[in-house]
């Protein structure tokens, strides 16, 4: 599954996204399997998508305070914010 799906998904929504909303509207909307392999799929996908800084930033950046670089990148959402993509 591309990450184009789920950051479109996110694009439409001005709240930070739980991984089980997301999950939902792609079954919904992408007729993603509704199956546990699936959601676990998806959890891995996001995990490593926040892993990789997909917010365009060198990694090397990485002294960045964490405040400043949540509120530039929808990825590093806090678990209180829940999950954003």
């Amino acid at each position: 599954m591309p990450l184009a799906r789920v950051e479109a998904i996110i694009a439409e929504y001005d709240i930070a996204l739980t991984i089980r909303q997301i999950f939902h509207r792609l079954v919904e909307r992408y007729f993603y399997p509704k199956t546990r392999l699936a959601y676990y799929n998806l959890g891995e996908l996001l995990n490593k998508a926040r892993r990789a800084r997909r917010d365009g930033r060198d990694r090397s950046d990485r002294q960045s305070s964490t405040a400043e670089h949540r509120s530039r990148s929808p990825l590093l959402a806090t678990a209180e914010e829940g999950w954003r993509v």
